[in-house]
């Protein structure tokens, strides 16, 4: 049964139009977010990384590993503007299917008010990703039946197969987002949508064969609701659509600031993963998470729990999801200005 189900997932990600990977951190994964949050932080710059493995119990189906950093720059007055990267590995089934990519990120941050009295700022942010994917398959990904030898009596993977695919493609990539963000020293409130594959390359690996990979619309709400000087509450609503396929999260942080000077903190929270099936919108999973803030550093660590209907064949397994950021350096702007913490 299970080497059925990975069979599927194959010919899934190669005849179908394609579906990116959707972390459940989305908060601590900013560039594969929004290309707007390019450089939404208040320190210089920023360096930050993530792993993701999905369904490891049937096969190891899903295991995502990306990095990204940004560096932010003053532009005028407290206007400021920041570049960035990103790179991310995917490999479904095994490891025998492949999608890299590596994009590079720049965004404008326009400041529309900010009061020296009250240090509330105001910004709507503009941003852009290009890059390159790549879709490939291992060595000897499949196994046909045209490849039995009857001489030898046994299977000889040197045999041409005699299908009709590729052994990868390279595509072109645009990307373009846009932001709105509130903040001050009490709490914040930002807002985001995105627009991914703007120019739809063609990710076929069947030959003579074109299919488009479908746009990937989404769109993020969100705060930071601070009750006392310990004690604060982070919700946010994620969605995003694409093609047939649409999913979101809905949930919150609690996060306690035990010692302020320092900045250190600890979060914890829960998320509803929804995906739309066969017939309807349906509950996925539930994402327990955790966070822990040390100066600079911030480390995030998530679990997803499946209660779709799939689950009797995963087990009830889904997601493990480990992620950490480094943020450093003088801002370039008044240290006055705030941004939001996701």
């Amino acid at each position: 049964m299970r080497k059925l189900i990975i069979i599927l997932l194959f010919f899934n990600a190669i005849y179908v139009k394609g579906q990116d990977v959707v972390f459940s951190q989305f908060y601590n994964t900013p560039l594969f977010t929004n290309s707007a949050f390019t450089g939404l932080f208040e320190e210089r710059m920023r360096v930050g990384t993530s792993l993701r493995t999905q369904w490891y119990n049937i096969g190891n189906s899903f295991n995502t590993f990306s990095v990204f950093g940004d560096m932010r720059f003053n532009a005028f007055g407290n206007d400021y503007f920041s570049v960035g990267a990103t790179l991310l590995n995917d490999n479904t089934g095994n490891g025998n299917l492949h999608y890299s990519y590596g994009q590079f990120s720049l965004s404008y941050s326009k400041n529309l008010h900010v009061s020296k009295y009250t240090r509330k700022s105001h910004y709507i942010l503009l941003g852009t990703q290009a890059g390159y994917g790549n879709r490939y398959f291992g060595k000897n990904p499949f196994s046909f039946g045209s490849q039995f030898d009857k001489t030898k009596q046994e299977f000889d993977p040197n045999i041409p197969n005699g299908e009709n695919l590729i052994s990868g493609k390279v595509h072109f990539n645009i990307n373009l987002g846009l932001a709105y963000y509130f903040a001050s020293k009490s709490g914040a409130f930002y807002a985001g949508m995105n627009v991914e594959h703007i120019n739809k390359p063609d990710i076929s690996l069947v030959k003579d064969t074109n299919y488009k990979l479908n746009m990937k619309l989404s769109g993020v709400i969100g705060g930071d609701i601070s009750i006392n000087n310990y004690l604060g509450i982070l919700p946010a609503f994620y969605i995003n659509k694409q093609g047939a396929h649409t999913q979101f999260l809905l949930g919150s942080h609690v996060r306690y600031e035990y010692y302020i000077r320092d900045n250190n903190a600890f979060r914890v929270g829960g998320w509803l993963r929804f995906n739309n099936s066969i017939h309807s919108l349906e509950l996925g999973s539930v994402v327990i998470s955790s966070i822990l803030e040390l100066d600079n550093v911030t480390v995030g660590l998530s679990y997803d729990f499946s209660v779709s209907s799939i689950r009797q064949i995963n087990y009830y397994h889904n997601a493990f999801e480990l992620s950490a950021m480094y943020k450093w350096g003088q801002s370039p702007v008044d240290k006055s200005i705030h941004c939001p913490r996701f």
